[in-house]
């Protein structure tokens, strides 16, 4: 999580986290995922958990422009938690 907050690359202890991570960052970051990255990803997961993993970063990105749009404040007294 510091690593991510920082935004520096995340150390992996397991295969199978390190392949979703690498598979949201290339999808998020450029808008597709090469075989490459998908292949890795299902060497990890299940299609179908690979299904998940992007249905619920599509539904993060489509928050966070939600967010961003409409200039959605913090509750009171909440800090952000990530840089701004």
């Amino acid at each position: 999580v510091e690593a991510i907050r920082d935004r520096r690359r995340p150390v992996f202890d397991k295969k199978d986290e390190e392949a979703v991570y690498d598979y949201v960052t290339e999808l998020l970051n450029t808008r597709k995922v090469s075989d490459k990255t998908y292949q890795a990803l299902v060497a990890q997961v299940t299609q179908e958990q690979a299904i998940e993993i992007t249905t619920i970063a599509g539904f993060y990105a489509t928050v966070a422009m939600l967010i961003v749009a409409f200039e959605v404040d913090l509750p009171e007294g909440e800090k952000p938690q990530l840089p701004v």
